[in-house]
């Protein structure tokens, strides 16, 4: 999880510096068409690696099994993976958790760039602060995550990353009484991004905890789906309330909206579906083996 939101975030640091520094009037002053144009080119050593790696040990062990049927590939792909999640206890309530749990932290997300050129920095300052202390502020909080869950387990290490990630959004609260002020815009960014890290590799460890790998793409694929939904569905509310509440109103409103999951989380720890879930999972993987998840 840390290695593959490293690899995430450098990609994504290096387009967004780059387009920025090559498309900016402060940059190279070339234009954003020839910018995001040289940036699709970074593309290419990713599909070059894909090409060389190969189709890998699971795709040779797959070609030798016997050639299945219509029936028996619908079975093993999408029925048999929604029935095996759904057998277990609390499912419905898992889903809703997985869709609710970071509401909040994905709605303040997406406003944070509009927020940033209405309080008037410049993409000096923006690329400085929100992309460069960012980026690293993300790398440490993720690199947080192991030792995180490894000190409080995995259940209340979900809730405390639920929490920090909820109070974080109160800094650009701050931000936005101060106006452009570099110093809350770097302190803000910094303490959201670390809590983000902290809870992005707590939350990826739990959905993976959930998918059996007998099942692990199909299963996976759906809840990391259901954790997406809100990135999309709340982007234009997002909006609406930003202009009807302003900036301070519009982040309190986003820890507000971050409360539903956590009460979620501690209703579902208290009836033992977090862990039993997961205990589930990696039960039907190795039959008979027994599962410790803290």
């Amino acid at each position: 999880t840390a290695n593959n939101q490293f690899g995430y975030r450098l990609g994504n640091l290096a387009a967004g510096v780059g387009t920025i520094a090559i498309a900016s009037s402060e940059g190279l002053g070339l234009g954003w068409a020839l910018g995001y144009g040289l940036t699709a080119f970074c593309v290419i050593p990713g599909a070059l690696a894909a090409l060389w790696a190969g189709r890998g040990l699971h795709y040779r062990v797959l070609a030798k099994q016997p050639h299945e049927t219509g029936g028996r590939w619908l079975e093993d792909t999408i029925i048999g993976p929604f029935r095996e999640f759904f057998q277990r206890r609390g499912a419905v309530l898992i889903l809703l958790f997985v869709l609710i749990y970071k509401l909040g932290d994905a709605m303040g997300q997406g406003m944070l760039n509009p927020m940033i050129v209405e309080l008037g920095f410049s993409d000096t300052e923006f690329i400085a602060i929100n992309k460069l202390v960012g980026f690293w502020g993300l790398i440490v909080g993720t690199a947080l995550g192991a030792p995180f869950m490894a000190w409080l387990g995995l259940g209340r290490a979900l809730f405390v990353s639920g929490v920090l990630m909820m109070l974080s959004n109160f800094t650009f609260v701050i931000l936005a009484w101060h106006g452009h002020s570099n110093t809350w815009l770097t302190i803000a960014v910094a303490t959201e991004q670390v809590t983000s890290g902290i809870g992005l590799t707590v939350f990826v460890t739990y959905l993976s905890g959930l998918s059996n790998l007998a099942y692990t793409a199909t299963q996976f694929a759906l809840l990391s789906s259901f954790a997406a939904v809100g990135r999309t569905w709340l982007a234009a509310p997002a909006g609406y309330a930003a202009t009807a509440l302003g900036w301070p109103g519009f982040w309190m409103l986003t820890m507000v909206v971050a409360i539903p999951g956590l009460v979620l989380l501690w209703i579902l720890w208290r009836q033992g579906f977090v862990v039993e879930s997961v205990r589930r999972a990696r039960a039907d993987e190795t039959p008979g083996a027994p599962a410790a998840i803290p």
